[in-house]
């Protein structure tokens, strides 16, 4: 019986085994399918075993803990302590949270397990909790100022998942002046030397200004690791882990990356700038897929291709590959890959070997460089990949043109595109941005991105499509990638089609469609089962402009006889 169908609110706590043991008992695919239909559960009354349940599912290695985040912040919500303190945030009510920040009924809310879980394995996508967080650091900031009351072993947990959380979301919640002053103090006492009898308090300072800002940025550095108070708290050591060795980390593996070319084009090295500035995604953890073989993957997503002919090992580009989650999850689904990944970001491809190292990988490399240089390699793929990319260049038709010529004569190509439909409920949005005249740094993408969190709820916004319900507002390279890109472009079915067929590609069929879209094409126009004729898709878009509302994702091939 399916995981979900056995599922119970009112059963006992399942029992606490580790996470391991779990994926012995139950095969990672039911795994998965059961952590996916807890994420999309509507809950309606708290349960103690429910928030059990997915404080578990936060233990286990290989899933991708956001799509879980909105029912465990649900979950949280609907637990009777929780739900007052959220409506104190709601009201601004700074000194009723104070206040119960002292009492100990709401400090075991707050050490929920499921509350550390969710702040500290993902990044919270909710407004209330939001208000709630930020009125909270707030707190403790003015603590670490006056001393006015004592913390306890609860208080530094919640302490090191808010800082945790902070760190996810890249300090996206709102600060204001007086903050940034009684940081600036707080930091300026952390950077003088530090003696041994002093590290319990400068322990409380550093995880006020870890809420704030990344702790490497006060350029203790490993002298922060070497802290004797520190070894003795495994929650310490994981907020140092993070805020520290990991940048050490990366900064060192900066230095031995590779290049083959910069085009200097001004469009991709502003581009460029962004992503050095603000890596995208800044992502956390990976749902771990069953390695197949390539042909058996294309022949189960395109049947009507009949047999798949490739190399061993299937050599696979991918072409802008970000912090990584794309090249490694490739690396992962295919059991007969060998893949290539670059891009023009170093701060970006740092994060991705990180990460690339903590899972284990072999069969992924990462290069630097610009996809318009590529044929300086001197490599041909039977597979190209790139998602999310060729709409950010000045022509994106040339991009594709780059990516055709280094695919093997009968390869494949995987495109994700911006949809010119799909992109116009952020116009509004959009155009808020654009209206305040403010730059690109973080600062100030926090204030535009607080006034836009203020406008939506206003009356004036009733009638248009909040930000705030998309999942990528509460995390600062996301917010920035949403509304506040450099450069961008879209399409419609038609437009690709032009551009195809200019390029001598074949369409193959979109992917990511939900089952009641495609049911809905196939009663439409029954004269195209496989979803393949572009003109009529451009029919079938304009009826239904929100089909794409993340990207058009589509295969192409390549002619044998190119």
């Amino acid at each position: 019986m399916p995981w979900v169908m056995m599922y119970d609110l009112t059963e006992p706590p399942m029992d606490p085994a580790p996470a391991d043991e779990l994926l012995r008992k139950r095969n990672r695919e039911s795994l998965l399918k059961f952590a996916q239909a807890i994420g999309s559960r509507s809950l309606s009354s708290d349960s103690a075993p429910f928030r059990r349940h997915l404080a578990m599912l936060f233990e286990t290695e290989g899933l991708d803990f956001r799509i879980l985040s909105r029912t465990a912040a649900a979950a949280l919500a609907l637990c009777p302590v929780f739900k007052e303190m959220l409506e104190d945030a709601d009201r601004l009510d700074a000194a009723a949270i104070r206040h119960k920040l002292r009492l100990p009924g709401y400090l075991e809310a707050l050490d929920d397990p499921l509350a550390h879980r969710l702040l500290r394995r993902t990044f919270v996508v909710d407004l209330s909790f939001e208000r709630l967080l930020t009125i909270i650091r707030r707190l403790y900031l003015e603590r670490e100022e006056d001393k006015h009351w004592n913390l306890t072993p609860r208080h530094v947990r919640f302490m090191v998942s808010l800082a945790c959380q902070c760190f996810n979301n890249e300090y996206a919640y709102a600060t204001c002046a007086t903050e940034e002053e009684a940081l600036a103090r707080v930091a300026m006492r952390l950077r003088r030397p530090i003696g041994s009898e002093d590290e319990g308090l400068v322990l409380e300072g550093l995880m006020v200004f870890a809420m704030y800002a990344p702790l490497w940025t006060l350029g203790v550095g490993a002298g922060l690791l070497r802290m004797r108070a520190l070894s003795s708290n495994p929650d310490l050591q994981e907020l140092a882990a993070r805020q520290v060795r990991e940048h050490l980390e990366e900064a060192e593996i900066r230095k031995t990356i590779r290049s083959f070319g910069m085009s200097g084009e001004s469009v991709t090295e502003a581009v460029r700038g962004q992503y050095e500035e603000s890596p995208f995604p800044r992502w956390l953890n990976i749902t771990v897929p069953s390695a197949v073989p390539f042909a058996d993957a294309m022949r189960k997503r395109f049947p009507f291709l009949g047999p798949v002919e490739t190399n061993q090992p299937v050599k696979i580009l991918v072409a802008g590959c970000g912090t990584g989650y794309h090249p490694i999850d490739i690396a992962m689904s295919y059991s007969d890959a060998t893949v290539l990944a670059i891009d023009i970001s170093k701060a970006s491809l740092a994060y991705a070997i990180r990460q690339a190292r903590r899972y284990g990988l072999t069969n992924v490399e990462f290069l630097h460089g610009d996809l318009f240089c590529l044929e300086s390699l001197g490599m041909q793929f039977d597979v190209v990949e790139c998602i999310g990319v060729l709409h950010h260049l000045a022509d994106p038709e040339a991009g594709l043109r780059a990516l055709r010529d280094v695919l093997i004569p009968g390869g494949y190509m995987r495109i994700g595109l911006y949809s010119r439909r799909a992109r116009a409920h952020l116009r509004d949005a959009q155009s808020f941005v654009a209206s305040r005249g403010l730059g690109r740094s973080p600062s100030e993408l926090r204030k535009i991105r607080q006034e836009l969190a203020a406008k939506v709820t206003s009356n004036d916004w009733k009638d248009k499509w909040a930000p705030t319900d998309n999942p990528e507002f509460y995390q600062l390279s996301n917010f920035r990638d949403l509304l506040c890109h450099t450069h961008e472009v879209q399409f419609t079915p038609a437009e690709l089609g032009a551009v195809l067929r200019r390029l001598d590609l074949t369409f193959l069929g979109y992917r990511r469609l939900e089952d009641h879209t495609r049911a809905a094409y196939a009663e439409r126009f029954p004269m195209d089962s496989n979803m393949r004729d572009l003109d009529l898709l451009e029919q079938f878009e304009a009826e239904h402009p929100d089909i794409f509302r993340g990207l058009q994702i589509f295969w192409l091939s390549k002619s044998r006889a190119s």
